[in-house]
């Protein structure tokens, strides 16, 4: 009897160290810079020349991965504003605090605990799990669960369908696909469509590099006016690591144009180019690089991971 019991208690200890192993294989934690550079130019009625605007939103997220689903969270987010190399605003955001600027005016940092309510409410959503994303066997978004109230500034303004912007399906047996996408424009409007995709060939390390093409659609209200014909021509490539299953860098550049209508009239149009770059951050960098960096690195080693 007591064989009996040890052996049973020895398999019964195999099974769950069994089941450790291959859980704890599953699960994969990485991070990720989102950079978006924009330089436009923006012309109303009765202006004499378009005026120059350039905007970085730098935005720092993580994705924690088990088996088919995924926990996306935001982890730091910054914006820049210019015009003719005078700032407009600048703002810093984390769990920990905030900082603004805002034209000449000097820079404000508020900690958490200091926070108006509302405020308060919005930092502590950072570092934490924002939405669930499923996904099937070529790693397309099934479906998404919100984690935190739809009328979150997170939600509102795009912030986490922008950290879903590289991450589309990888079919392992189709050398061309197509995807469907979408870019915040702040403010719920977003430039939406399909883009395709094509592999092409590989890096030293092993990396698959995937070229990507399309047109976006962009249109919806922006401020008191309607967007009317918006064009995103988008060109780019992506890094796709088939040993981890996951887009690991990318680089996307957008030419975009778009007209703004108000009361059946022409309220001003912009143009410009806009570049997206997907990276893996050093490990101990600050929560949101400035802006994007020239080159989006292809380097699996650079990754900062752990494995629960």
């Amino acid at each position: 009897m007591s064989g009996f019991n040890f052996q049973h208690q020895a398999t019964r200890f195999a099974s769950l160290v069994a089941a450790l192993i291959v859980s704890t294989a599953s699960a994969d934690t990485i991070q990720y810079d989102l950079a978006i550079n924009s330089s436009l130019e923006v012309k109303s009625p009765g202006q004499p020349k378009p005026q120059p605007l350039v905007a970085t939103t730098a935005l720092r997220y993580q994705v924690d991965r088990q088996d088919t689903t995924e926990e996306v969270a935001v982890n730091g987010l910054e914006v820049k504003i210019s015009t003719d190399g005078r700032s407009l605003m600048n703002s810093r955001m984390n769990r920990e605090g905030a900082t603004f600027q805002q034209g000449p005016k000097d820079e404000t940092k508020i900690s958490t605990d200091q926070a108006t309510p509302a405020l308060k409410l919005l930092l502590e959503q950072f570092g934490k799990p924002l939405a669930k994303v499923t996904r099937d066997p070529d790693g397309g978004e099934v479906s998404r669960e919100l984690l935190i109230d739809k009328d979150s500034s997170l939600v509102e303004n795009g912030v986490i369908d922008n950290t879903q912007l590289f991450h589309v399906k990888f079919p392992a047996g189709q050398d061309e696909w197509e995807s469907k996408i979408k870019i915040s424009m702040g403010n719920g409007q977003f430039a939406q469509g399909v883009l395709k995709y094509k592999k092409n060939g590989s890096t030293p390390e092993g990396l698959l590099k995937v070229d990507v093409s399309g047109e976006l659609k962009a249109e919806g209200k922006l401020g008191l006016g309607e967007i009317n014909n918006g064009k995103y021509r988008v060109d780019g490539q992506q890094m796709y690591d088939p040993a981890r299953k996951a887009w690991i860098a990318g680089r996307l550049n957008i030419d975009l144009t778009l007209t703004m209508e108000a009361n059946n009239q022409e309220a001003g149009n912009a143009t410009g180019l806009m570049t997206i770059v997907l990276s893996i951050p050093e490990a101990g960098s600050s929560p949101a690089p400035a802006e994007a960096p020239a080159e989006p690195s292809a380097v699996p080693a650079a990754a900062e991971t752990s494995t629960k």
